[in-house]
């Protein structure tokens, strides 16, 4: 047991042993915090990479002059006629007599 895994009067022996599972040596400091953070910085690269490229494709769009332009058949407002014949609308009718 190393010195940094001594007990003291916030940490006594019993919390020390039961940190560890039983059969696995414990990680020296030396070699643990390298390890963690490496793993650390690898994980925040990824996620700042990924918002570098979000903000990279944010800034092309915002520079498109089409891009007001270009609307989808999705973003269309639903018009009275279209309530009748699309069928994903048909069951907001049916439950629309029981409340």
């Amino acid at each position: 047991m190393g010195p940094w895994r001594a007990s003291t009067p916030w940490r006594p022996a019993s919390s020390v042993a039961a940190t560890a599972a039983r059969g696995v040596p414990i990680e020296s400091p030396f070699v643990f915090y390298p390890k963690y953070l490496g793993r650390t910085l690898r994980f925040y690269g990824a996620a700042l990479q990924l918002l570098i490229s979000l903000a990279v494709l944010r800034w092309h769009l915002k520079r498109d002059p089409d891009a007001k332009r270009c609307m989808d058949r999705a973003l269309d407002p639903v018009t009275d006629d279209e309530l009748e014949e699309l069928e994903m609308f048909k069951g907001l009718q049916v439950g629309a007599g029981r409340v």
